[in-house]
């Protein structure tokens, strides 16, 4: 079988990224999440938000544990700085300033996302024995188990799928329709509860779709041939998963 030349290789990714947009981000969660759209709305009981936060709480924590076997398991040095990357600054490492890299910066406990969630939560009116992996529902554990088995997997192109799907839905604006119906909520109780949580994150996230992009095709690009099925049945897959944890949120 002859070598693809660089032209070809090219107009196989254009092609492949057309069959990911049609199968993997037409998925629901990330065009037509009902519950945050709901929540959006800021129609909300005081139980309801505490709910939010306790069952991403759960995600908060289970997440490291993802990210840490995604470290593990990166197949070359760029992909483990990257894990490295992110589960340093989930643990408290601050962006060195006007850098992109939390390499050389300093590491607080209190920068922690978790810790960071504590203190938002609190504002709610929940403490640190409300939240955290004893409050889960089966839904959010199943949508971290997914995303443990996935995304932290130890064959690549799996892993590569489910982080270009969380990513996906990441950027897709949940995080917006969170923080919309948050801000109403404290409008109609008069006060002004922080939720730079939500805020910030929003804003990495934006941040992130365009590099999503560069490293798909950086991924596809640099082999010869990848599995391009199991892509979009990881990727459907991994966001089945984040779908179930909204719907346990919305009964």
């Amino acid at each position: 079988m002859n070598t693809p030349t660089s032209e070809e290789r090219l107009a196989q990714f254009e092609t492949f990224k057309e069959c990911i947009r049609i199968k993997l981000l037409s998925h629901p969660v990330i065009t037509d999440n009902k519950y945050t759209a709901w929540f959006a709305r800021g129609e909300l009981s005081l139980a309801q938000v505490q709910d939010l936060f306790q069952q991403f709480s759960v995600f908060s924590l289970l997440f490291l544990v993802a990210q840490l076997k995604k470290f593990i398991y990166a197949p070359n040095e760029a992909t483990r700085k990257a894990a490295w990357e992110i589960l340093v600054s989930e643990l408290g490492g601050d962006f060195c300033p006007q850098e992109t890299s939390v390499d050389g910066s300093s590491i607080y406990f209190d920068h922690a996302h978790y810790q960071w969630l504590l203190v938002t939560a609190s504002h709610f009116g929940l403490n640190e024995s409300d939240l955290g992996v004893r409050h889960a529902r089966g839904s959010t554990l199943h949508f971290c188990a997914t995303l443990e088995r996935l995304y932290g997997s130890q064959n690549y192109t799996v892993a590569h799928a489910a982080s270009y799907a969380v990513e996906n839905w990441a950027v897709a604006g949940f995080w917006k329709e969170l923080i919309s119906g948050l801000r109403i909520f404290n409008g109609k109780r008069g006060v002004q509860s922080t939720i730079t949580f939500f805020v910030d994150h929003d804003r990495v996230e934006d941040s992130h779709a365009w590099h999503t992009q560069q490293e798909l095709k950086e991924f596809y690009l640099s082999e010869d041939s990848i599995d391009e099925d199991l892509f979009i049945r990881t990727g459907i897959e991994m966001l089945d998963a984040v779908k179930i944890f909204w719907d346990g949120l919305a009964k």
